[in-house]
């Protein structure tokens, strides 16, 4: 089928442009249409796709996943709610269908949002369904002679959301989902004729052998495209069909995540400078802060534009003090010169979440857990590689306290 993949946005919907492999890629981008500057989060979207993402499991098992380029018709500054509908567009294409750029174009236009963990467990949050419902409305109008589906994640607005939507969008078909695992029966058999690669080769696809299996039991796939008028959810739909028949290939259900707390936070001695060849002037460093009646929550899944703030010099090696309030949501950092690369010291990795994230040019971000309250200092260490030597040219302090009472 021909499918328009829609992210939405409080600030309105963004849509999946174009999705393919791209060999001169060392890793996956994501790009806005005409740039080619990747996103601010495309470095997250390349651990998506990466060999240890959730994606390689799902679609390549023992194999490599190729370098995918993906093009939206936008961006956002931070956030995760991107994760569900770009896993989903995805899944789409490894299954034959065709991701296509304009509502007039699609049969069927899915719509949806959220975030994923290493099993593609759907994340709950507050993603501000509802605001992302109004903002949709004007695409869903033009939209109105395909087929909608919805895909929820498990929110505290959802009940409303799913009041909203049929008011909002022409025949809505909602899902409910924590398990981005039980999409797959329904998206390999949606009904029609996968469009083979578009004249321009913009859709490039997915070798067979790593495709999922096409061979779904007919009443499971209809059940599952009638969950959403039926009220029933997709992982009560696959406990009822759990036999796998002749020719497809076995779904293993996802592991149960189970990862080790950290431990609580404590006192945290101050990290000395390593002797350095260079100081402040290679690397830029911000807050990311949640404006003004935001919450860090509604940043982090994407509900929210972030504010971020430089964090002045405090010596050759040394940063001011960033302060622990609510609006503090994270930290980045940013070689001011190519070719260089940055680590952040092993004391700050029980307080942030998830891991910190690198992105293509070297940088870090991350994101800190909510209420933190004790003061702690690590390093940023900034490092240039001489061929198969990786040297280091900076270790600068940083320290997060606690803000005044």
């Amino acid at each position: 089928m021909r499918v328009l993949v829609v992210v939405p946005t409080t600030g309105g919907p963004l849509l999946v442009q174009s999705l393919r492999t791209r060999a001169a890629l060392p890793v996956s981008c994501a790009f806005a249409q005409g740039d080619y500057r990747p996103l601010p989060w495309s470095s997250d979207y390349a651990r998506l796709t990466g060999p240890q993402g959730p994606l390689a499991a799902v679609l390549a098992g023992a194999q490599a996943l190729p370098a995918y380029e993906l093009r939206l018709s936008g961006s956002f500054d931070a956030g995760r709610s991107w994760e569900v509908p770009i896993t989903i567009a995805h899944l789409l294409l490894a299954n034959g269908h065709e991701i296509v750029a304009r509502a007039k174009e699609a049969e069927l236009v899915i719509w949806a949002t959220g975030a994923v963990d290493l099993d593609l467990q759907v994340i709950g949050g507050d993603y501000a369904l509802c605001a992302k419902i109004e903002a949709s409305r004007t695409l869903m109008a033009e939209a109105a002679h395909a087929r909608l589906i919805c895909v929820l994640p498990p929110d505290p607005h959802v009940e409303e959301a799913k009041s909203l939507a049929p008011g909002a969008f022409p025949a809505p078909q909602l899902m409910p989902t924590e398990n981005l695992w039980v999409l797959q029966p329904f998206l390999a058999g949606l009904a029609g004729t996968p469009a083979p690669g578009s004249q321009d080769g913009s859709q490039d696809r997915i070798p067979p052998k790593r495709r999922f299996g096409r061979a779904i039991i007919g009443g499971a796939a209809l059940a599952l495209a009638l969950s959403g008028a039926a009220g029933v959810t997709l992982p009560m739909l696959m406990r009822q069909t759990a036999q796998t028949p002749a020719g497809a290939i076995a779904m293993p259900p996802p592991e149960p995540s189970n990862p080790a707390k950290p431990d609580p936070i404590a006192t945290k001695t101050e990290p000395v400078p390593a002797k350095t060849e260079a100081n402040l002037a290679m690397v830029t460093a911000e807050e990311i802060r949640a404006p003004t009646g935001s919450t860090c929550r509604q940043v982090l899944f994407g509900s929210a534009r972030s504010e971020r703030y430089p964090i002045a010099a405090a010596g050759t090696d040394r940063l001011s003090d960033s302060r622990l309030n609510p609006n503090l949501c994270g930290l980045a950092f940013h070689p001011a010169v190519a070719g260089l690369s940055i680590e952040i010291g092993p004391e700050l990795a029980p307080l942030v979440v998830p891991a910190p994230s690198a992105d293509l040019n070297g940088g870090k971000t991350v994101f800190l857990k909510d209420n933190l309250r004790q003061n702690v200092a690590y390093t940023v260490q900034l490092y240039k590689q001489d061929g198969s030597n990786r040297r280091l040219l900076a270790s600068i302090v940083h320290e997060l306290v606690r803000a005044a009472p």
